[in-house]
């Protein structure tokens, strides 16, 4: 999952538009954020969207099976690495 992939599931897991988390962040409209989730989002800004849904980053070593309920695995842009596909076709079965 990409880190705009990522903010958006975050969005819709908390059920907050992009409206909304624009207002949290501070920014005059909902294209601020709009804009950022269709460009690369830097580490830093990441965190701070994340951090206003009421998520964490966290880095640790890779794992193989299923992780905690909620959890987003972020992936290189381009570059999937399996898991991602297993999971949703596990949640799908």
């Amino acid at each position: 999952m990409t880190t705009s992939e990522a903010i958006k599931t975050a969005l819709s897991d908390k059920k907050v538009t992009q409206s909304r988390l624009a207002e949290m962040m501070g920014y005059a409209s909902q294209a601020a954020i709009g804009n950022r989730l269709n460009s690369n989002i830097s580490c830093e800004l990441l965190i701070q969207m994340l951090d206003k849904l009421d998520y964490e980053v966290v880095v640790q070593p890779k794992t193989q099976g299923k992780r905690k309920d909620g959890a987003i695995v972020l992936e290189p842009s381009g570059i999937p690495d399996g898991r991602g596909k297993k999971r949703l076709k596990e949640e799908t079965e």
